[in-house]
């Protein structure tokens, strides 16, 4: 049963309770037709189940305003929970990205310095020193952009993801000096 019909239904026994009792009064009045305080109380008594009737009609309806009212604070309540949880969801989805990226970052790299280890292993092995100095370069140039990319991948402010990325920068040039000096 919905609602609308329960409110209905109390309608219409707030009005069946008040015509049973005025019906009630008026085979009373009738009963009593000479009796002029009779009358009187009788039709008092009257007025007072009208007055009840739409005092009991009025409260109902402010009953089912409140009612409305405290349904819509609910549904409120629920879906701002249903936004945090779906806020807390995307931001973990965003985590996730973020070491799914690191991860193919850190395999890309992985497969790169092999390639170079194993160019660098054979240039010592031929005692080829300058192939060698290049090499180790490359495997340095490939370190930063793999630090780039995860810098990157991190979610970083701007002017913090800038300033990373320059002090790995500097970190790389440093490198290839000291390679550029052996």
């Amino acid at each position: 049963m919905t609602n609308e019909n329960v409110v209905l239904l109390k309608e219409e026994e707030l009005i069946r309770e008040a015509s049973a009792k005025t019906a009630k009064l008026d085979v009373e009045s009738f009963a009593k037709i000479g009796d002029e305080r009779e009358q009187q109380r009788i039709n008092a008594e009257k007025e007072n189940v009208a007055l009840k009737l739409k005092a009991d009609l009025t409260q109902l309806g402010v009953d089912v305003e409140r009612a409305k009212a405290q349904a819509a604070e609910k549904t409120a309540r629920s879906l701002k929970g249903q936004a945090k949880a779906a806020e807390r969801l995307a931001e973990a989805a965003k985590l996730e990205q973020r070491k799914i990226s690191k991860l193919e970052n850190q395999l890309k790299l992985g497969e790169k310095l092999l390639v170079i280890d194993e160019k660098l292993f054979q240039a010592r092995l031929e005692e080829d020193r300058v192939l060698e100095a290049s090499l180790k370069k490359q495997r340095v140039q490939a370190e930063l952009e793999t630090k780039i990319a995860d810098l990157r991948a991190e979610g970083l402010g701007p002017a913090l993801e800038a300033l990373a990325i320059a002090l790995a920068t500097l970190n790389a040039k440093r490198s290839i000096a000291k390679v550029t000096k052996v």
